[in-house]
């Protein structure tokens, strides 16, 4: 039986879903979609949801990930072209203090698409100024530290209070240090992890440019309607264009002298035109969170990161099992043409091994 829902929040979509997991009922659940001039809906079908290939692994907890098991559902090989860099290109140039950034790509059905993105170089750069972190900030920080240490001192001496009483003092200044460092590690991109390992926060980064990524998902969208796309398709078109048309490159750790984690936030990756693995998952992860109703996780493996959509997967497809709701594998990096539910030789064999894979929500 066929039924049409519309779900407006990403709580309410999971809920409906896991009742259509346990009644092993068929439903189709709208995406809306919020652009300027109104809402765009589009229909995902959940489908029935089928035993994981990949066993469930622990959330990013310090915890080791379970062994994953890779073995797919039965093959169904796609229809694919041998070559795609032909009809992939770039255009790039600045005039006027205005930077237009031009991609044309092949998506999985052979069509040619193209997509604009444009941003003011001031704009850019106001932009880029609210990510990473420079030594000079932390110096400054540090400076705050040991000065209110030095105060704390010469106020317990002249006030005549006990050791214990100036540890106190001591104790809440550094507490208050560690606090604003958090913070300015937080508000630029970043988290801090067990054993004191700060990294780039790409959940966050993904929530903070939705909004940003919005002028280029209404092209994707504009693309889908003329083109008569189902929304599986528009997924897919979406990974093409981050996969092929974004050129690979590694972001240095330092640039302009602030420590950037290695990744690109999306709208200088899409002013750009490259991006590393982390970076282009952060850039499609943005720009499909413009639909109510995508759930997306990312995938950690050693030295590598990709992210999955949560929907039914198809012949051939291979994915993960989050919180009892499957994933199907989206592999951004590129260059590699590769189709939702398919992903590199080196990646699948990291998920095969013993080292296993993370998983973390990146928009919900």
């Amino acid at each position: 039986m066929l039924t049409k829902l519309e779900i407006t929040a990403a709580a309410a979509g999971a809920a409906l879903l896991a009742l259509c997991a346990l009644s092993g009922e068929r439903m189709e659940v709208s995406l809306r979609f919020y652009p300027k001039d109104g809402i765009i809906s589009r229909s995902w079908e959940s489908g029935k949801f089928q035993r994981a290939n990949f066993r469930q692994t622990d959330e990013v907890s310090g915890k080791k990930p379970r062994r994953a098991s890779a073995r797919p559902a039965p093959a169904q090989q796609r229809q694919q072209i041998t070559d795609t860099r032909a009809k992939t290109w770039q255009k790039i140039n600045t005039e006027d203090g205005q930077i237009n950034a031009e991609y044309g790509f092949l998506n999985f059905n052979n069509d040619s698409l193209r997509v604009s993105f444009s941003i003011t170089e001031d704009s850019l750069a106001a932009y880029s100024r609210g990510y990473g972190y420079s030594d000079a900030e932390l110096k400054s920080l540090r400076n705050w530290y040991e000065t209110e240490l030095h105060n704390a001192y010469q106020y317990a001496v002249k006030n005549k209070h006990s050791q214990k009483q100036l540890d106190a003092a001591s104790a809440a200044i550094e507490t208050e240090y560690k606090s604003r460092q958090r913070d300015l590690w937080t508000e630029r991109g970043f988290k801090l992890q067990r054993g004191n390992v700060l990294s780039a926060d790409i959940p966050a980064i993904v929530r903070k440019n939705a909004r940003n990524m919005r002028p280029v998902a209404i092209s994707l969208n504009d693309i889908a309607d003329k083109m008569d796309y189902d929304p599986e398709t528009l997924v897919a078109a979406s990974l093409a264009m981050v996969q092929t048309a974004i050129e690979y490159k590694i972001p240095p750790d330092i640039t302009a002298g602030k420590h950037t984690g290695g990744i690109l936030p999306p709208m200088e990756t899409m002013a750009r035109g490259w991006g590393d693995c982390d970076t282009k998952t952060a850039l499609l992860a943005a720009i499909l969170s413009n639909w109510d109703g995508i759930r997306l996780i990312g995938v950690s493996i050693p030295k590598h990161y990709l992210m999955a959509v949560m929907r039914s997967p198809g012949k051939g497809d291979l994915f993960v099992e989050y919180k009892g709701l499957q994933y199907v594998l989206l592999e951004p990096a590129g260059p590699a043409w590769l189709p939702p539910g398919k992903v590199g030789e080196s990646t699948l064999e990291f998920i095969k091994s013993s080292d296993g894979f993370a998983l973390e929500p990146l928009n919900f």
